[in-house]
């Protein structure tokens, strides 16, 4: 007897008696599961839902929360102004004095300055550059 010849005699029996394959006892095996986890664990699953629901919280408390953020915001951006103007002020200061006491020396640090200044944007002009490549 053939391989083949045997393979198609089995087949055949599997026919005739009907013999439910692996997938279709699979499927019923899957909803059999399912019918007991529902049965058994529904309504514990749906108390414990429940008793972990969020308080959903008052629209008084989230404009009490908004306003404290924005009060919190303004002094950040008063204090950043106030050390910003202060930084200012002091380097001006310096640079009024150095032109007082020599133009040379005044000069040299206002070139080096530029220069320093030209080179960061250079240089970033070049980073943003190399992300636009990637990115896009």
């Amino acid at each position: 007897m053939s391989r083949r010849s045997g393979k198609s005699i089995l087949n055949n029996c599997k026919e005739d008696r009907q013999i439910p394959s692996h997938e279709q006892q699979g499927i019923s095996d899957e909803q059999e599961r399912e019918a007991l986890f529902q049965s058994l664990a529904e309504e514990p699953l749906n108390q414990w839902d429940h008793s972990i629901a969020p308080d959903i919280p008052s629209l008084e408390s989230i404009s009490q929360m908004i306003s404290s953020h924005k009060e919190v915001v303004r002094s950040r951006l008063w204090r950043d102004l106030l050390l910003l103007w202060g930084i200012g002020s002091f380097i001006i200061t310096g640079l009024m004095f150095v032109l007082y006491s020599s133009l040379q020396v005044f000069l040299f640090v206002q070139l080096g300055t530029l220069g320093a200044a030209g080179l960061i944007l250079l240089r970033a002009s070049f980073r943003k550059e190399g992300r636009r490549k990637w990115t896009h």
